[in-house]
């Protein structure tokens, strides 16, 4: 057999197509917070891909000419990652930072990724990170966003009382403009596109403010 060659064709395997299957992406969980992941240490993980265009309200959120993850969607990453955790059961968020804005630019989409790390006491470290999504490896740059604390109520723990809207609409008597609060946005460089112009009254007080909103068309 010197000098020969003898090729061994594989076996067909149908366990290899049965592995395919079952590494087909899971379903999303939340339309921001995405999918969950298989990891191979104690944390849980999910992921999205976003863009200008999904979701596509995300384009009318423009600061200084550049649309940018607004940072009410990282909370919302948070409560819908808290929710995964004890669906049943009341959280609390505590420490939220957002370290880094994100920004998106057209036809450049982004994979989205949130880390729940398990920690003392019945806390999770929830942490937000962004890469560009064109074919990312081991060794891609993930830029970190933004973080929390998230525990879930105790039983004996009580929840802070609702704010009565009665005594803020009494110390918020001052009716502004939402012509005016727009322009005022705009001067500062921050541009509301449609699914961002919900609010329709507001009325103003010291330091704090009261306003009527109704979800607009645009992403209703």
């Amino acid at each position: 057999f010197a000098r020969e060659r003898y090729w061994v064709d594989p076996p067909a395997c149908a366990g290899a197509r049965a592995l395919a299957t079952a590494r087909e992406p899971a379903a999303a969980v939340h339309p921001l917070l995405g999918a969950p992941l298989r990891a191979a240490v104690g944390v849980t993980l999910f992921e999205q891909q976003i863009s200008t265009a999904q979701p596509a309200y995300l384009s009318d959120h423009v600061i200084h000419g550049e649309a940018v993850f607004p940072a009410a969607g990282f909370v919302e990453i948070l409560l819908a990652a808290a929710d995964t955790l004890a669906p049943s059961q009341p959280s609390l968020i505590h420490d939220f930072v957002v370290a880094e804005p994100l920004p998106l630019q057209a036809g450049q989409p982004l994979l989205l990724q949130t880390v729940l790390t398990p920690g003392q006491d019945g806390e999770t470290t929830v942490e937000i990170f962004s890469t560009p999504s064109e074919l990312p490896t081991v060794s891609t740059h993930w830029t970190s966003h933004a973080s929390a604390r998230v525990r879930m109520q105790k039983a004996d723990e009580a929840l802070p009382a609702a704010a009565s809207l009665e005594a803020i609409q009494h110390r918020c008597r001052q009716e502004g403009t939402v012509a005016g609060l727009l322009r005022e946005h705009e001067a500062r460089g921050i541009s509301y596109g449609p699914s961002f112009r919900g609010l329709e009254r507001l009325w103003i007080g010291d330091h704090e403010s009261l306003g009527l909103v109704r979800w607009p068309e645009t992403v209703a």
